[in-house]
């Protein structure tokens, strides 16, 4: 059973950016509501005993229509939802000031599209494990 992404850091941390209204209603309400629904679609199924990412290659590999949609679906989203979570540090998580941090290059998204581009075209597995890396960091 999967259980709610615990988050690492207080829901009004990210604020004026992100408001702790924001946090709950994405956190406690959406995400929470993958995590059940997940968790009821696949009680009894063989997909009980798999990882997210092993669940969303597994449906995602069947019939686009079918009943496992709504397990496809919902496993995603919680990647979706674990991935935006985890990706923002609050000010006193990051170490210096923003100065201090390298500037983009201005390269990053077409190379990291170019990238994409060519594993989605050349393997469709590939692409789901990378996008359920954790983001970069710089």
């Amino acid at each position: 059973m999967f259980t709610l992404l615990e988050l690492p850091y207080a829901p009004d941390a990210l604020a004026p950016v992100i408001s702790a209204e924001t946090i709950s209603f994405h956190y406690g309400k959406h995400l929470q509501g993958y995590v059940d629904n997940l968790n009821k679609f696949i009680a009894g199924t063989e997909f009980e005993t798999m990882s997210l990412e092993e669940i969303v290659i597994a449906t995602s590999m069947r019939a686009p229509a079918g009943p496992l949609t709504a397990i496809f679906n919902n496993a995603g989203q919680i990647l979706n939802h674990n991935l935006y979570f985890t990706q923002f540090k609050t000010p006193d998580q990051v170490e210096g000031d923003n100065a201090s941090l390298p500037a983009p290059t201005g390269n990053l998204m077409p190379d990291l599209i170019g990238h994409l581009s060519v594993i989605a075209g050349s393997d469709r597995q590939s692409l789901f494990v990378i996008l359920s890396m954790p983001p970069l960091s710089f």
